[in-house]
């Protein structure tokens, strides 16, 4: 229960005052935004060196920095998997964003982080959309999470902002 009221504070704090209209992009430019989401897990638990876990349902939006900026207001799914491997953990995401004409973008989100050094190396591809981001290509990365307390170890809620360039061909 506290997790949904969580996410219907994230909600509100995103979408107060603001126009759900899309803004128009351009065909080159750059993408600052960030994306915050709930979903559910499944967790192998083998050791401290080898633990694997996968999402299939992750859903959220994405606000844009300042608002009315490529991506604002879209809604997203994502699945995923990562782990823990022998001191590193590696995350994917592949991800389905949608605006409120229903165009979409398909990206790709890949964090590891070196678990001995607490270094983080993150990598966001824009490879693929439809209707007006038909053509689309762009890369960027990903600054570290914002990560709400979890009551139950299958439930999350998070942000994360992006940014890099993308291009419209």
């Amino acid at each position: 229960m506290k997790l949904l009221a969580r996410s219907l504070v994230i909600t509100l704090i995103f979408v107060a005052g603001v126009s759900t209209a899309s803004a128009q992009m351009t065909k080159d430019g750059t993408f600052d935004f960030t994306i915050c989401f709930t979903g559910s897990s499944k967790v192998i638990d083998f050791d401290e060196q080898h633990v694997a876990f996968a999402w299939v349902d992750e859903k959220g939006f994405a606000r844009s920095h300042p608002p009315g900026g490529a991506f604002d207001m879209m809604w997203f799914r994502c699945v995923g998997s990562g782990g823990v491997i022998e001191g590193k953990r590696p995350v994917d995401d592949y991800c389905e964003l949608a605006d409120q004409d229903g165009d979409k973008v398909f990206v790709i989100h890949r964090i590891v982080t070196d678990l001995s050094t607490n270094t983080r190396d993150s990598k966001v591809e824009i490879l693929a959309g439809t209707g007006k981001y038909t053509g689309i290509r762009g890369t960027g990365e990903s600054q570290s999470p914002l990560i709400f307390p979890e009551e139950d170890p299958d439930l999350y809620a998070r942000c994360v902002r992006l940014n890099g360039d993308y291009k419209i061909s």
